[in-house]
């Protein structure tokens, strides 16, 4: 009788379980690289490629917009409007998607879109509206499908790569795996972590779009490519030794990589010529193909001008921009160019439809990324627009083709980290101090800097191991890690790896005394070589150098190159890692030792000097003293006339 109720009792329980409603699967979420911005009323869109497996069910993101009164923001999927939300300074919203908005290559089309309050009259000066979408996580259910071939192996959008060596690797795998970060740090955004570990270390777990590539050392054979799943992350297995696993690693980055179609791939090799970048880019291999200006008001387009594009430090832009605008009879229309903000260019549209502006721009304007602005101002002359207009606004289109910028080589006037990456050009001789068996510490915290380095680049780095000594005594610019005092004494570093003291700075707060653990990225520059330098000091072994180390180079990394200013970025155990000059820094006591023996060999030369001019003046001063006496003799005589 116990064992009926008892089955019974169960199966009622059952039945209750399936008619309770299921709980829906919590959603993770996937943080996504793009953004997208619009300005006044020109749409726009961007495409978010989906990890293969996944449910999409929402996005999310930071909505802000500028220079607005009123109006609305519409949101749409694929061209079919989702949302509408008031135009706001900055709101978070959640944009609806599900498995029906995914296209054929996994993707969802995002579009943009500020729509402005009708307005009768046109106001001279006003700002053009400017919306952004960034921040952008995608919620979805489900798990990702694990690729299958090496082609598919990297997606098109990653939460974070690890790059695997051996803890015991030679300079040929250290070097592969620097290489493979680089190429990596070039595909992937910053945002997305590109890091290189030790075999020894676990390599952190964060869901969908993560990947590892790991190196193994190999027999001797042809280079092998294995895509597999380990530890619940898919991984690709590059096997090989010498030169050839370089290639392989600095493969990750060809497009060729996608015909390898098949689980294990043999042979996987990309070799670089030297870098010899054109000096003359236009503004299509800048990335913009084509300019549009149109509307009443101000509107404007941006195009980024880094100096790498160029191969290294310039004197001067000569800008040539070239285009079509539509007709402006009974139009005031004015095209305005800035550089960095500043004005260096400027024309009225007139009855000819062709534009044409040339520029040139010299050093004192330049930086490091610079910024070029074109703006567009036109009003009616009887003042009337939107539903009021009596004239269709008007157009401006230049061709990004045809449009040209041309740079003169040169030292610039750039120093410090703004030097940074364009004086490689293209080319990083990298030199660590320890690559020993039991630490790779100098490798690790090298690639999380050559991660930065690339993703300021607009050309691919290419990588060269090099021995320490190699690198301080030859000509190259390049990249030093785990610097010693001795290598800081050899190139000549304004900041020795030894004790030091800052400056008292009224308006800061760090401060370094005597006998202070520091660690230091630093620029070295003599002459038109530039080395990048990190070490640290410590007085004791209580506090490593290397931890210290780390926490400049997670500054860098958090922070991104360009965010780094003077020449210096310091780290102490108290104090967040700060930038800094050298000017701010006491001098050290080496240093003043090699000043003191700069002095003294000037004051023994200006001795010499000034010993050989008091001869000249003893002996010139006995010349005059004799000419006196033959002068006087004569006169005592009598004059040459008076001689009998």
């Amino acid at each position: 009788m116990q064992t009926i109720v008892s089955t019974t009792a169960a199966l009622f329980a059952a039945v209750i379980l399936l008619m309770t409603p299921t709980a829906p699967a919590a959603a993770d979420e996937l943080a996504l690289p793009q953004s997208l911005t619009t300005q006044s009323s020109q749409p726009n869109v961007t495409r978010l490629v989906v990890p293969d497996g996944v449910t999409p069910s929402a996005l999310r993101g930071l909505l802000n917009v500028e220079n607005a009164e009123g109006g609305q923001v519409r949101i749409s999927v694929h061209g079919r409007l989702v949302r509408a939300v008031p135009a706001r300074p900055s709101q978070w919203v959640t944009i609806p998607v599900s498995a029906r908005d995914l296209e054929a290559d996994g993707a969802i089309s995002v579009g943009l879109e500020y729509d402005a309050p009708t307005a009768d009259r046109c106001v001279a000066g006003s700002a053009p509206a400017l919306t952004r979408l960034s921040h952008l996580r995608l919620a979805f259910t489900g798990s990702e499908s694990a690729p299958t071939s090496v082609a598919a192996f990297l997606p098109a959008t990653a939460s974070r790569v690890d790059v695997v060596v051996p803890d015991s690797a030679d300079d040929f795998l250290v070097e592969a795996g620097l290489t493979a970060v680089v190429a990596l740090s070039q595909k992937y955004p910053a945002g997305v972590p590109v890091t290189l570990s030790p075999a020894g270390e676990p390599v952190p777990r964060v869901g969908a779009g993560q990947r590892v590539v790991r190196f193994v050392p190999g027999g001797g054979g042809p280079i092998t490519s294995t895509v597999g799943v380990e530890r619940g992350i898919p991984t690709l297995t590059i096997k090989g030794s010498g030169p050839a696993v370089v290639d392989a690693a600095r493969a990750l980055r060809a497009d060729a990589l996608a015909i390898a179609d098949a689980e294990t791939a043999e042979g996987m090799s990309l070799r670089v010529a030297d870098s010899d970048l054109d000096t003359r880019s236009s503004l299509a291999d800048l990335g913009a193909e084509r300019l549009r200006l149109s509307g009443w008001g101000q509107t404007d387009v941006y195009v980024g001008i880094p100096q790498d594009e160029f191969g290294g430090p310039i004197d001067s832009l000569e800008i040539d921009l070239v285009g079509t605008h539509t007709a402006v009879q009974g139009i005031n229309a004015q095209v305005d160019v800035f550089l960095n903000d500043v004005l260096v260019g400027s024309t009225l549209l007139d009855d000819e439809a062709q534009f044409h502006l040339p520029i040139t721009v010299d050093s004192v304007l330049l930086r490091a990324d610079n910024g070029l602005q074109v703006v567009l101002q036109a009003f009616p002359q009887d003042g009337r627009c939107g539903d009021a207009a009596t004239h269709a606004p008007p157009l401006l289109d230049i061709d990004g083709t045809r449009s040209v910028i041309t740079a003169e080589r040169g030292a610039g006037r750039l120093t410090g980290f703004e030097l940074y990456p364009q004086v490689f050009g293209g080319d990083v001789p990298v030199a660590l101090r320890n690559t020993s068996a039991r630490t790779l510490g100098d490798a690790v915290a090298a690639a999380s800097l050559l991660s930065a380095l690339q993703r300021a680049a607009t050309h691919p780095l290419t990588v060269r191991l090099v021995s320490p000594d190699d690198l301080i005594n030859g000509n190259q610019s390049g990249l030093l890690v785990g610097a010693s005092y001795a290598d800081s004494a050899a190139i000549g570093a304004p900041l020795r790896l030894a004790e030091i003291q800052l400056i008292d700075m009224a308006e800061e707060t760090f401060q370094i005394g005597t006998a202070r653990p520091f660690a230091a990225l630093e620029s070295v520059s003599n002459d038109s070589r530039h080395i990048l330098m990190l070490g640290g000091w410590t007085p004791d072994t209580e506090t490593s150098e290397r931890d210290l180390e780390s926490e400049v180079v997670a500054s860098v990394t958090d922070s991104g190159w360009r965010a780094l200013r003077e020449d210096l970025l310091i780290a102490t155990p108290d104090q967040e890692p700060f930038n800094l000059s050298t000017d701010s820094v006491l001098p050290q006591a080496d240093r003043v030792d090699e000043q003191r023996s700069k002095v003294w060999w000037l004051i023994g030369g200006a001795a010499l000097v000034g010993a050989v001019l008091l001869l000249q003046m003893a002996l010139a001063s006995r010349r005059q003293r004799a000419v006196r006496d033959l002068v006087r003799a004569q006169e005592c005589l009598g004059g040459p006339g008076e001689r009998e």
